[in-house]
């Protein structure tokens, strides 16, 4: 919905079918001079708004995902599912300043010793963490032909779920297991 001159207004495109473990994840992404506003749920398509449209619409070049975060003029996509295959332990990147293109060739595993990927947040503007159930890794914008690299940073259990971590600035909280 969104709030104009005392009013709602209905923005929704096609409903989403997801349930209480489809969590809904937001984030906003420059283009040029337009904000988008892209949205996903790891179970139906992943869709931006411009902020003007009169509804939101299908990112036709983006994955269905668990989690989305912007770093590095990116969209990262956290456990994505591309062309009807689930890479759990992995991220796939958008291309440099634009949103609407991901390709496949941008998928980047981080781990399959430690669990499925369950969230990933911004840190700053030139990394990421990525949580997996029982690690945690932070993965860094570089220059050349990979513009990210993985590091590992601890195998602390992760978060129980995606909506578990909370951002405070660069500082990131999240319920765990433990």
């Amino acid at each position: 919905k969104r709030f104009v001159s005392g009013a709602w207004s209905d923005i929704s495109g096609p409903a989403w079918t997801g349930g209480t473990t489809n969590q809904a994840r937001f984030v906003t992404f420059q283009k040029g001079t337009i904000v988008y506003y892209i949205a996903c749920n790891d179970k139906d398509a992943t869709v931006h708004w411009d902020g003007a449209g009169a509804t939101d619409l299908a990112l036709s070049g983006a994955p269905i995902a668990r989690d989305l975060t912007a770093v590095a003029n990116r969209v990262v996509y956290g456990n994505p599912t591309i062309g009807g295959n689930r890479y759990p332990f992995s991220v796939v990147y958008s291309n440099f300043n634009d949103h609407e293109q991901t390709p496949s060739a941008n998928l980047l595993t981080v781990s399959h010793a430690f669990g499925e990927v369950m969230a990933v947040r911004a840190i700053g503007a030139e990394a990421a963490a990525v949580y997996l159930e029982k690690a945690q890794y932070i993965l860094s914008a570089q220059g050349g032909q990979a513009p990210f690299r993985s590091d590992y940073r601890s195998g602390q259990p992760g978060p129980v779920s995606t909506g578990a971590v909370v951002s405070a600035g660069d500082v990131h909280y999240y319920l765990g297991a433990d």
